[in-house]
């Protein structure tokens, strides 16, 4: 049972609201400061208008606020409601079960009243602690935490299941501290983060607390120019930002003190290192597909790629909508807002590129060809339908042209048709890689290909060495045209080409004189330099053409 008697009124007609909300989701709150005709909570069930009038009277009810009790009612029947409730902490005596059930019945005619007391509050907070411990305040449950002392300082001889034990009964305390926020722990190394969230939708607007952060961003400071942006964006578009301490100067709260003596750090005992300003996600209705363009100077559309928006956070002048194609290389986030009294919408649009590396070539191309035969004065267009919403550049890719990485996905692709394995794509490629992986697909496909190769080494068979050294190409810079059976590594990856013709216009046998010594190695290797060209590969197709040995 509740000592209800000389507890702060309007700490115990906060807690009689938080419990009708839980009871009633469905409850709508009226904020008695600007007058609330009469009107603490309303709901709106089959039946009618139900009204609920909240009082913190304890003690037998005096003259005036039987007064103000008949007003509230009176004002609450310009409504067109069919239940009124007087909810107080307080069991009516004869005379005010009288007063009530006779004057104020007649007063309100065909309305239904109910006197919802002191009885019917003490079973409904029974089985919510954390409005018990709200109302009574520090005096609450002193044995329980008593008891509880002895397993706080106890060593965990027990193991993980002591560690479950104490960490339940400490969620168990801190679901207590407040009827209205829920405080949530997160531990990273030897730092603690509190995350306070909403118990029941509309907790915020019954115990409102405003962080009021001042923050310092030099002018001279590069890091801080970027920071201000995008706390600016989070603040009007919704969003996540965190800014380091170093740019803080005051961070004031205001809630209730209640809420600040249960909540918030007493001075002294932290160190500030930052503050993380995250927006709360209303995915209502999404995804939402849109489609992104790229579009020529003319207005020519290229290419198209079909992409969702799958989370949606908002601030003081619109929302942010985020989202990414099917494999998650390229990372959407648009900005959508009223531009004021013309209902122009204004925003922006960012596109982020999240790297092939490690991804299978099939997953990533529809993403990578929406860039295919991409020019420099060409733009990235998100549309909604056949409605445009905003454009942006065309982002760089892995220091490659577009069409080239294009090039190259499809033919790891191939390549991988080829030869019936699935392997990811390599990080970070070489330059050369690239070019090599496009020639290997262009030979399979039976295709020449320029290469930028300008060094080839080829192994020789001892016994046809004395021929290979006379012929006459090799000892004036003459052309080369070789076949061989062609391995090649693709990270890590072997791939039989099959018989592949090497051939440049020009070449030069760089180690002659090695291969000329009487003590050569058991498989000499002859290297091959271009002058003034890079080889071709090909399938052998000229019959005539002598394979080197």
């Amino acid at each position: 049972m509740i000592s209800w008697i000389d507890k702060d009124p309007i700490t115990v007609e906060r807690a009689i609201k938080s419990l009708i909300r839980r009871l009633y989701p469905d409850v709508r709150a009226i904020d008695g400061s600007g007058g609330d005709g009469g009107r603490d909570l309303v709901r709106i069930t089959q039946a009618g208008l139900v009204v609920f009038e909240i009082k913190s009277h304890a003690r037998r009810l005096t003259d005036g606020q039987r007064r103000k009790i008949r007003t509230s009612l009176r004002k609450a029947l310009e409504r067109n409601m069919t239940t009124w409730i007087l909810v107080l902490p307080l069991d009516h005596s004869p005379s005010e079960q009288e007063w009530f059930e006779g004057y104020l019945q007649v007063l309100a005619g065909q309305v239904k009243l109910e006197w919802w007391g002191r009885d019917w509050l003490d079973g409904q907070f029974a089985a919510h602690e954390d409005l018990r411990r709200y109302v009574e305040g520090t005096a609450y449950s002193l044995l329980g935490y008593a008891s509880e002392l002895g397993l706080e300082t106890a060593a965990l001889a027990g193991g993980i299941e002591d560690v479950f034990t104490r960490v339940s009964a400490l969620a168990r305390r801190t679901d207590e501290l407040s009827p209205f926020w829920r405080l949530d722990m997160q531990r990273d190394a030897n730092e603690f983060t509190f995350i306070w969230s909403e118990k029941y939708p509309g907790a915020a607007a019954d115990d409102p607390i405003v962080l009021k952060p001042t923050f310092q961003f030099a002018d001279d400071d590069s890091g801080a120019t970027e920071l201000r942006q995008a706390l600016q964006r989070t603040l009007e578009y919704g969003g996540d930002v965190s800014i380091p301490g170093k740019y803080i100067n005051a961070f004031d709260v205001e809630c209730s003190e209640e809420t600040r003596n249960l909540l918030w750090p007493r001075a002294g005992n932290t160190s500030q290192t930052g503050v993380r300003l995250k927006s709360n996600e209303n995915n209502e209705g999404l995804p939402l597909p849109v489609n992104l363009r790229l579009v020529s100077r003319d207005g020519h559309v290229r290419n198209s790629l079909t992409v969702s928006l799958t989370r949606r956070v908002g601030g003081v002048r619109g929302v942010t909508l985020y989202g990414s194609d099917h494999s998650g290389i390229l990372e959407i986030s648009l900005r959508v807002g009223s531009g004021g009294e013309d209902g122009r919408i204004e925003g922006g649009f960012d596109l982020r590129y999240q790297g092939i590396g490690g991804k299978y070539p099939y997953a990533v191309l529809p993403a990578l060809e929406l860039f295919d035969g991409a020019e420099n004065d060409d733009t990235i267009r998100i549309d909604f339908g056949p409605s445009p919403l905003a454009s942006t550049k065309p982002i760089g890719i892995d220091g490659l042209p577009y069409g080239r990485l294009v090039e190259y996905v499809r033919s790891l692709a191939r390549l991988q048709d080829y030869c019936g394995k699935t392997f990811s794509i390599p990080v970070d490629p070489k330059v050369e890689e690239v070019e090599e992986a496009i020639a290997f697909a262009a030979v399979v496909d039976g295709k020449s290909a320029v290469t930028s190769l300008t060094t080839m080494n080829m192994e020789i068979w001892p016994d046809k060495l004395p021929d290979f050294l006379n012929m006459p190409d090799l000892r004036h810079d003459g052309a080369l045209y070789a076949v061989c059976e062609l391995t090649v590594d693709i990270d890590g990856h072997s791939i039989n080409l099959g018989p592949v013709a090497w051939h440049a216009p020009r070449v030069r046998l760089m180690n002659r004189p090695d291969l000329e010594r009487p003590n050569k190695p058991i498989r000499p290797v002859a290297i091959f330099r271009c002058i003034d060209c890079t080889f071709t590969y090909s399938r052998p197709t000229d019959e005539t053409a002598e394979a080197l040995p």
